[in-house]
């Protein structure tokens, strides 16, 4: 969503942006099954937010990272 605000600011007022990096982000909208996804996570988040980060992190970390963060972190 920040690539849609950040290019909506350059948009309505580029004299307020003297620089802008995006990454990892796209201007094109998201499919329909990226915004059906989208929306049965929101929903998901308002009783289960734990289960909307596990269903994440496969998304934005690799499986190695994901081990060693189990195996790194505090008990």
């Amino acid at each position: 969503m920040g690539g849609y605000v950040a290019l909506e600011i350059m948009r309505q007022a580029p004299e307020r942006v003297s620089a802008l990096a995006l990454l990892d982000t796209s201007a094109r909208p998201d499919t329909p099954e990226a915004t059906q996804n989208r929306k049965k996570l929101m929903q998901r988040a308002e009783t289960d937010f734990p289960g909307v980060i596990d269903a994440l992190l496969p998304k934005l970390f690799t499986r190695q990272l994901r081990v060693d963060l189990l195996v790194s972190a505090p008990n």
